[in-house]
């Protein structure tokens, strides 16, 4: 709240008006106590005096924020900067950039995918494999395995922050490695972009050639085991369906030799228009019968002759029946029906039919793989070949410098803010 304002004019009582005929004892009183004349105004100030305050001085908290502001973040700001000066040696990145492609046809889907940018399924599994492998142990195997990389991230051994150091574990060097090596995957796309950093601009863009080549290397191996496991299933599949198709077709030509038939159906047809043939001397020879009776006695030889022929005719067609099937039993002459025959018959050319169908699916499936194992479905494409860099990109030395001040200073504000509340609560 603003303090209160000094009203510096004297409070006077207002004076009476002396009578027009004053007493001369009042007079001679006035004469000898004239009325003091009041003080002349004071000039206002720009700052307003404080009733009864004395003047700020410094107490022991204050220097104890002072010193510890000089502590927690100047002094770490100088060493920081120090260290960037002075200490901290030039790092130079080399980038490059690059994606798996497929020279597949793609899929009406995989169009509608790339226009609403959902991306090839594929494509990202590849581009997430890739991303793992350039930030495992693996790779780090295999590029120290080509180049010296403990002496590469050792150039600098009196850069104390940024320097491997000597005789270090691999799961060291694979820190080492996440650290000087920044790699990003784009999702949309599936194009990776790395950025290797070392002490010398050539030491950089070998580290990114080396990486370049390890991850073409994982591309084809994982797309040549690929094409060998499709060859290997099909080769399976392709003997599997040769396997059925020989069994069904040694059952087929057993069932011949034991029925002694080459294709019962046929029999089956020919043995149908036997008995409708029968049937119809059948009908006829009954109609002569009938129309002899009218005419000669049952004795007669034309009549006796007609019976034989028309029971002739019903014994055959009974006979011809049994064989075909109907009725319970084997035929007359032990056999099976040729229904059972035909039906047997039926199921295994319908088994040789799907065995044959499923060995010609099989073998063209073979072939297909054979001839897709024979071509490069999935290579890596690099667009931005490893760059060498003219100037130090790192350390960002104003950059550090202004975070590490400005984190300092947050943290000290928030622990002198803590403080003030906690003394205020007490």
């Amino acid at each position: 709240m603003p303090a209160p304002m000094l009203d510096l004019q004297p409070q006077t009582e207002p004076r009476k008006a002396p009578p027009a005929h004053p007493a001369p004892a009042q007079a001679r009183l006035i004469l000898n106590n004239p009325v003091p004349k009041p003080p002349a105004p004071q000039p206002m100030t720009g700052e307003p005096a404080l009733l009864g305050a004395a003047p700020a001085r410094p107490r022991r908290r204050h220097w104890l924020i002072a010193a510890s502001f000089l502590l927690a973040v100047i002094a770490p700001t100088l060493i920081a900067a120090a260290y960037l000066i002075w200490t901290a040696a030039d790092r130079y990145g080399s980038r490059l950039a690059f994606s798996i492609r497929s020279n597949q046809t793609a899929a009406p889907l995989e169009i509608l995918g790339a226009v609403t940018q959902l991306g090839n399924s594929s494509v990202l599994t590849d581009g997430q494999v890739l991303y793992d492998f350039i930030q495992s142990q693996q790779i780090v195997e295999t590029v120290r395995a080509r180049l010296p990389l403990e002496a590469i991230y050792n150039r600098a051994p009196a850069d104390w922050v940024y320097s491997l150091g000597e005789d270090q574990p691999i799961e060291d060097l694979v820190d080492y490695w996440n650290r000087m090596v920044d790699v990003s995957l784009d999702p949309a796309i599936g194009i990776l972009t790395v950025e290797a950093r070392a002490f010398t601009p050539g030491e950089a863009r070998a580290i990114a050639t080396e990486i370049l080549a390890a991850s073409a290397e994982l591309v084809n191996r994982l797309a040549d085991t690929a094409r060998e496991d499709a060859v290997r299933y099909a080769a399976v599949e392709l003997t599997g369906a040769e396997a059925r198709l020989r069994d069904i077709r040694a059952r087929l030509r057993d069932f011949r030799d034991f029925e002694q038939e080459v294709d019962p159906s046929q029999n089956a047809r020919v043995a149908i228009a036997l008995v409708a043939g029968l049937e119809q001397e059948l009908s006829q020879a009954r109609v002569q019968l009938d129309l002899l009776r009218g005419a000669l006695d049952d004795k007669a030889p034309r009549i006796v002759l007609l019976k034989r022929q028309v029971a002739s005719l019903e014994a055959r067609i009974a006979a011809e029946r049994t064989r075909l099937g109907a009725g319970a039993g084997p035929g007359r002459d032990g056999r099976r029906p040729l229904s059972q025959v035909v039906g047997e018959f039926e199921e295994l050319v319908v088994d040789r039919e799907f065995a044959e169908q499923s060995y010609t699916l099989a073998m063209a499936t073979y072939q297909q793989a054979e001839a897709e194992a024979r071509r490069r479905h999935r290579y890596l494409a690099a667009h931005i070949e490893p760059t060498l860099s003219e100037a130090p990109q790192y350390p960002d030395r104003p950059l550090l410098i202004a975070a590490v001040f400005l984190f300092a200073l947050a943290a000290w504000s928030i622990l002198v803010l803590a403080g003030y509340n906690i003394r205020d609560r007490r």
